[in-house]
């Protein structure tokens, strides 16, 4: 197409007859209007589509017609959607725009609802060429798209504000159980009934555990609503290791795991939200902990120039290649069939993304079935001040 609008652009005054019949068989296999003019803006040349596209009657388009006479001729279709008054400064305003060919590729929204991409070009011999691509059906793609983009975005965000009310509204009570529960189970202690520390000590745990999801479930709803806000601190960032690490001890002998922190001795300080921090590592410890049994977990930290490199590194049952890639999705689980005895939403890792993202790093994971896991986050020595839904 680009080839043959060429041809025109470089066509000379004078073309014999053949040459002409060539063009125009050229020039209709052409699917958006082309209009040449020669240097007296007379019409020289016209394909099919600008014909059908202005509904230009035959006996008015023809060779020679000037363009102000073709102009008027549309007049009264009213597709200029110019009034009787307007219609003289229009025709020479129109005019003047040919000659000077400086219209460069812009949209004329015509009053019958079509949308055209007008442009005027100057050929070499004097002549101008004005093309008229028709956008109607693209922009009403755009339009449905665009519709469609809202509408999605909307659900989205009536879905997060819901699920973070009622995340809020299940917290509320289940805080209430759990500490009436502990209180029971203090006191069944106090009093000796024995017998009650292992039904006490189950709806505690249970209580907990659902704690523990609906939290999860409230801090994807806050980020994909964008309320989660960072609370950055200029934190030590040894002492803040070594009490994730003693956090997660219980964890580790739960399945006879050492755990172990290996960190750099002049790791120093960083500008971080320490509860968010301690909420992403957690939980890696906790995921490796939980697949691993006899083995070891070691929590490794180092620091390179104006970036933090934190490592948990498992020599658990490993993940298979094929889950890497969607290690980090809502909801997903790696081997989720096979190894469901393990619980969990499946949000951890999906989280754990999204708030090192929104502390300005990245995370990344790489495994080796049945040789155990490693998840590496680089953070910032700076977090972002304002943070932004991932």
């Amino acid at each position: 197409m680009a080839k043959a609008l060429s041809i025109f652009r470089d066509t000379a005054v004078e073309i014999e007859e053949q040459s002409l019949r060539e063009r125009q068989v050229v020039l209709d296999t052409i699917d958006y209007g082309v209009l040449i003019l020669d240097p007296n803006l007379r019409v020289r040349m016209f394909n099919r589509a600008f014909r059908d596209l202005w509904s230009v009657p035959r006996d008015v388009l023809r060779p020679h017609v000037g363009i102000e006479d073709l102009l008027g001729a549309l007049r009264s279709t009213g597709l200029h959607g110019v009034t009787d008054e307007q219609w003289p400064s229009y025709i020479e305003r129109r005019l003047n725009e040919i000659q000077a060919a400086d219209v460069p590729p812009r949209e004329w929204h015509r009053p019958d609802g079509r949308v055209l991409q007008y442009e005027v070009v100057a050929l070499p011999d004097g002549g101008r060429m004005l093309t008229y691509f028709d956008l109607t059906d693209l922009k009403q793609v755009e339009s449905e798209l665009r519709a469609a983009k809202e509408l999605a975005e909307t659900a989205s965000r009536a879905k997060s504000d819901f699920l973070a009310s009622m995340s809020h509204e299940l917290r509320t009570p289940l805080n209430a159980i759990i500490g009436i529960t502990e209180m029971l189970k203090e006191d069944a202690e106090v009093d000796g009934d024995k017998h009650l520390d292992e039904p006490l000590g189950r709806v505690l745990r249970a209580g907990k555990l659902l704690l523990q999801l609906i939290n999860e479930v409230l801090d994807l709803a806050k980020i994909e609503a964008g309320k989660l806000e960072l609370q950055p601190e200029n934190i030590d960032l040894g002492p803040l290791l070594d009490d994730v690490v003693d956090t997660a001890k219980p964890l580790a002998e739960k399945h006879a795991n050492q755990l172990r922190l290996d960190v750099q001795m002049d790791l120093g300080r960083a500008v971080l939200d320490p509860m968010r921090l301690r909420q992403v590592l957690l939980n890696l410890l906790s995921n490796a902990c939980k697949f691993t049994e006899n083995g070891e977990v070691t929590l490794f930290a180092r620091r390179e120039g104006q970036q933090v490199e934190l490592r948990v590194r498992d020599t658990g049952m490993g993940i298979d290649a094929d889950q890497l890639p969607r290690l980090f999705q809502e909801f997903h689980q790696a081997g989720a069939a096979k190894h469901r005895k393990y619980g969990g939403t499946g949000l951890g890792l999906a989280i754990s993304r999204r708030l090192v993202t929104l502390m300005g790093g990245e995370i990344e994971a790489t495994s080796e079935k049945g040789k155990g896991s490693e998840f590496t986050i680089r953070l910032p020595v700076d977090a972002p001040v304002q943070a932004e839904a991932a």
